[in-house]
């Protein structure tokens, strides 16, 4: 066995910025998917059914036919779906008159 000289490693300052990077990288992924799962679960959330605009708007003698329709137009919007769910009474009944296109805004 041939003696051969003893290297010393040192970390020199490139390894160390290449360190850096890495554990940069390591925790700006795990933000990531942190992000990417709060997003899912408001996709998730956002998909589910809205049971309480359905039945209240089956109290408010429409057809099932409109009913229908001014489902899907109050689903297609948020904003819309907000309107509705922070009106109440006659408010949101003149709100759902107007999206079926029978009130006038005065």
């Amino acid at each position: 066995m041939m003696n051969e000289p003893v290297h010393n490693i040192d970390i020199n300052d490139d390894d160390e910025e290449v360190e850096e990077m890495a554990k940069a990288y390591g925790e700006m992924i795990s933000e990531s998917i942190g992000q990417l799962k709060t997003i899912t679960n408001c996709l998730v959330k956002g998909s589910e059914p809205r049971p309480n605009i359905a039945v209240e708007l089956a109290k408010m003698d429409l057809s099932i036919n409109d009913q229908i329709k001014v489902l899907r137009l109050i689903l297609e919007k948020a904003s819309d779906e907000r309107t509705f769910l922070t009106l109440d009474g006659a408010m949101r009944k003149a709100f759902v008159l107007l999206l079926l296109g029978r009130g006038s805004c005065d």
